[in-house]
């Protein structure tokens, strides 16, 4: 993602919705190109700050929660 982003190219994901709050999801959000963004000071570690080219739209996801990056499932390794 990182490189992509330093060349300027857009990449897709997918991913999860979870609000831990409310213990609910919105289910899945497909991006079809973003951009890294500079981290968001916090002290979530996993927390993945990019801008929705489409919509222009500055997001963030848990890595976690993401199941696919370019096309390409994301497994645990397992």
């Amino acid at each position: 993602m990182r490189e992509l982003t330093d060349n300027g190219i857009p990449f897709s994901m997918d991913y999860v919705t979870l609000n831990q709050t409310n213990k609910q999801s919105n289910g899945l959000v497909k991006v079809e190109r973003a951009l890294l963004r500079p981290a968001r000071r916090t002290k979530t570690v996993n927390l993945l700050s990019y801008t929705d080219v489409d919509s222009n739209e500055p997001r963030h996801v848990h890595l976690p929660l993401i199941t696919k990056f370019n096309g390409k499932l994301i497994t645990n390794g397992n």
